[in-house]
């Protein structure tokens, strides 16, 4: 990400007061999700840990992927930890969510791959290379062989909801009512 014009890099915004604001909207963030409740503040120290953990740690490495594949599955969880509910089928989302996660990871370090290598960077993309990185990021128009298979497994546990999963998000076709999509038949 060197070079892109970036708050710090600018000096729009020194690094203490983007410490100081980090550390602010984490403590808010654990306090929110205690109000809501024990599963909430759960999902908001691990999400917590993966974003600090990432931005202390991890970014620059080859494993700079792995806290986005374990937090954006998170995200839904947020809305049924808040109603005090986490229904099963929500598991299946995971792999799928972990998979968008590096994709969108990849995607975001491209532009930035020949500059990361010159500067000594060396992120998950820039250790795989532009080709490949491009190669494992890209969506495919149908279901990946993933998507396909956790399909299968949810058909045949009953989990008809989890078979949304092998359908790639724009071509799903909403259903009215509340829980559309995550209902077991």
């Amino acid at each position: 990400a060197a070079g892109r014009g970036k708050p710090i890099q600018r000096g729009a915004i020194s690094r203490r007061a983007v410490a100081v604001l980090a550390v602010a909207a984490g403590i808010a963030s654990l306090g929110f999700g205690l109000a809501l409740g024990p599963a909430t503040f759960a999902l908001a120290v691990a999400g917590l840990a993966c974003a600090w953990g990432y931005d202390l740690w991890l970014k620059g490495t080859a494993a700079s992927a792995l806290p986005f594949a374990f937090a954006v599955p998170l995200v839904p969880l947020f809305g049924y930890g808040a109603a005090g509910r986490f229904p099963p089928v929500l598991w299946w989302a995971w792999p799928t969510g972990a998979l968008l996660a590096v994709a969108v990871n990849l995607a975001d370090s491209l532009p930035d791959v020949e500059r990361d290598r010159a500067t000594g960077v060396q992120g998950l993309a820039v250790r795989l290379g532009v080709r490949r990185a491009a190669l494992l990021q890209a969506q495919p128009p149908g279901p990946t062989p993933l998507q396909r298979r956790l399909a299968q497994l949810a058909r045949r546990h009953h989990h008809a909801a989890a078979a949304g999963a092998a359908a790639p998000p724009l071509s799903r076709r909403p259903r009215s009512g509340a829980g559309a999509g995550l209902s077991a038949k």
